[in-house]
């Protein structure tokens, strides 16, 4: 789901009444695949220590031992591949900008739609990094379990945007034009 056709006729299934489309879009997928590069890093370390421990126990029994190191494989191969993940997560993931506030839709691995109006909308924050960056303009929050005690859990507020779009200035624009007009 690539095109602009395609993903503006995903965004416009969900709009509301009296809602209008000023711009649809996406992240490119690679750069934002590339944010998980450290994650790969470490599962191929991880894998590799592993897969190591696998064959120096050449001739071993199948036991307990074994079965934890296939695990462990297993976690250190689903890290390496977490690149992958992200890039198809990027291609199923449509942004939208309204008259009444942004839109994200996810479409992998699972449907999710996320709707944030003008009222909800904070400071709107651009991380330019040349013809691809990210825009950030509302916060949510996230329960973290507090590492000190394990019955508190303390809330934190994570960013929410547009990440790895194209043109990241044009899109705050018309971010900022849709906060304007319904305020």
């Amino acid at each position: 789901m690539t095109d602009y056709r395609a993903r503006e006729k995903a965004i416009l299934a969900e709009l509301s009444d009296g809602e209008q489309l000023l711009w649809a879009g996406g992240p490119t997928p690679m750069p934002y695949a590339a944010k998980s590069w450290p994650a790969a890093l470490f599962g191929a370390f991880f894998t590799g220590i592993v897969f190591t421990a696998l064959l120096h126990r050449d001739g071993a029994p199948m036991d307990g031992s074994r079965l934890i190191l296939l695990a462990f494989l297993a976690v250190g191969l689903l890290l390496t591949a977490t690149p992958v993940f992200h890039y198809w997560t990027a291609r199923n993931l449509i942004y939208g900008i309204t008259n009444q506030g942004a839109l994200i839709l996810g479409r992998f691995p699972s449907r999710s739609l996320w709707r944030c109006n003008v009222a909800q909308m904070t400071d709107i924050t651009v991380q330019d990094r040349g013809a691809i960056g990210d825009i950030f303009f509302a916060e949510t929050p996230i329960r973290r379990r507090n590492r000190k005690s394990s019955r508190d859990a303390v809330m934190t507020m994570k960013k929410v945007g547009f990440v790895s779009v194209k043109n990241p200035r044009h899109v705050e624009s018309l971010l900022r034009s849709a906060l304007q007009s319904e305020r």
